[in-house]
């Protein structure tokens, strides 16, 4: 009897990090000291040698202004939304600045969940 094994490709957690870091236009050292460990630390789960604990999710997610779901690359909703729906999201949660004219823009009025 034979067993094929299918190789299952590993999320890259390390890459999440990196884009949305460099999306809201933090460098190593800015996204470090705002999570309060060494560049070093952010370096190593960028480049995937080593992972953050769960612990620093959510504060890796307050610092960069995304959600879990975008940085665990998760949508638990049916809704698909498009590569470029997904950039416009992401930046206009960097844009904080320009958030209330865009809303205005939109005729969108803000809400609390």
């Amino acid at each position: 009897m034979e067993f094929s094994v299918d190789i299952i490709e590993r999320f890259d957690l390390g890459s999440q990090i990196r884009r949305y870091r460099k999306r809201a236009g933090m460098s190593q050292k800015d996204l470090a000291f705002q999570l309060s460990i060494s560049p070093t630390r952010l370096y190593n789960w960028e480049s995937n040698r080593n992972e953050p604990s769960i612990d620093y999710l959510k504060d890796i997610c307050e610092a960069l202004n995304i959600t879990p779901d975008d940085l665990l690359d998760t949508y638990l909703d049916n809704e698909k939304y498009t590569q470029k729906e997904h950039t416009i999201i992401a930046s206009y949660r960097n844009k904080v600045d320009f958030q209330k004219a865009i809303d205005a823009l939109l005729d969108v009025e803000e809400c609390e969940l």
